[in-house]
């Protein structure tokens, strides 16, 4: 399985998407629950992993949203949770500076990581492009 990671060059500031599996049976009967991934923060010396619930229409929604965001289309963009409302923001300034922040819980939320961290436009380029090349062009292409 492919993953998706913010490329910061700190070993304690990450942030990574994987896993991603959609259930195209869920998704036709209207599940809104078709989609999971996991996402791995790690933050100063905490790290957490939570497996994240979607609708893959909104995912898209998101992967096309975070692409905005690098392009300076959009400040702020949001990655929820349906599941136990894990919640990420990404919150990006004039000069390209992105505030990663958040809350992700564990399985059955017995554990939680609160964290924040900043990095650059630059850091943030191979993770939205290459989410936007595999799930948006992809899908493009393919209809």
């Amino acid at each position: 399985m492919k993953t998706y990671s913010i490329a910061t060059g700190n070993p304690y500031e990450q942030l990574i998407i994987s896993d991603i599996n959609i259930s195209y049976a869920d998704l036709n009967c209207g599940n809104p629950y078709n989609t999971k991934f996991k996402v791995k923060v790690i933050s100063g010396d905490f790290a957490g992993l939570s497996e994240f619930e979607y609708n893959i229409k909104d995912f898209l929604c998101f992967v096309k949203e975070i692409k905005d965001l690098y392009e300076f289309k959009l400040s702020k963009v949001k990655l929820n949770d349906i599941c136990y409302g894990s919640k990420i923001l990404f919150c990006m300034d004039k000069t390209g500076h992105i505030k990663i922040s958040g809350t992700i819980y564990g399985h059955s939320m017995e554990h939680s990581l609160t964290f924040e961290f900043t990095t650059d436009q630059t850091a943030f380029e191979a993770f939205c492009c290459t989410l936007y090349n595999d799930f948006i062009s992809e899908n493009m292409q393919s209809s």
